[in-house]
């Protein structure tokens, strides 16, 4: 009787043509350096959008959980593990026509794949560039290794730092892709109207406007 059943509701998929989440889907890559509010804001609209959240950070810390919490060294490798991680689960969503949400310090020369399933799988990009004055950045980064101690920053102590440091020295670029950029101005986050915000990239998921700019300045802060 089961097997019945089975079958004839995958004739009628057949028959009619479901189109089971076979939409164009939309990714939103929020990015920029660390301590620049991603992780924050990349929640928020996670919830308020009802979107899946690929965090890589999330990731490093249930990888830490596994393997433990080491050094600069270990975080290095967890982080290359979050990144194939997440390669893997963003094609298996765009594969299926899902929209999702990824946050992590991408840069300019991130993986060329994200071209390739743009084409593949008539994704929509959107990217959300967050970043506050330097000195904001270098605070917020020292408060969380004092004082989250499930951050993943705090292993990497003093070479953490370091690579801050670098990262602020060479500045940041968002990935070389197709699609609109949003920059947000993190520096007073009492200022960003994640509300608003959300809005606008539900009315793109819906397909109530063609583009962000439709409604409003793709700049906040």
């Amino acid at each position: 009787m089961i097997r019945i059943q089975i079958s004839a509701s995958l004739n009628g998929i057949k028959e009619h043509g479901y189109n089971i989440g076979m939409k164009q889907p939309v990714v939103i890559y929020v990015l920029g350096l660390p301590a620049s509010g991603k992780s924050t804001l990349a929640k928020k609209l996670s919830n308020e959008l009802r979107l899946p959240l690929l965090s890589k950070d999330a990731i490093k810390v249930m990888l830490f959980d596994t393997y433990g919490w080491t050094d600069r060294e270990g975080s290095m490798m967890a982080g290359r593990a979050s990144y194939g991680i997440i390669d893997y689960i963003l094609e298996e969503q765009l594969r299926v026509g899902n929209s999702v949400i990824v946050e992590s310090t991408f840069s300019g020369n991130a993986s060329p794949k994200f071209k390739k399933w743009q084409k593949d799988y008539n994704a929509r990009y959107v990217q959300i560039y967050c970043y506050a004055d330097a000195e904001v950045i270098r605070e917020r980064f020292k408060k969380r290794i004092l004082e989250d101690d499930r951050h993943v920053s705090r292993v990497e102590g003093e070479a953490g730092l370091q690579n801050l440091e670098a990262m602020i020295e060479r500045g940041f670029t968002p990935i070389d892709i197709e699609g609109e950029i949003i920059k947000i101005d993190t520096t007073d986050f009492r200022r960003v109207n994640q509300a608003e915000l959300a809005v606008r990239l539900g009315a793109l998921l819906d397909g109530r406007v063609e583009t962000l700019s439709d409604s409003n300045s793709n700049e906040q802060g």
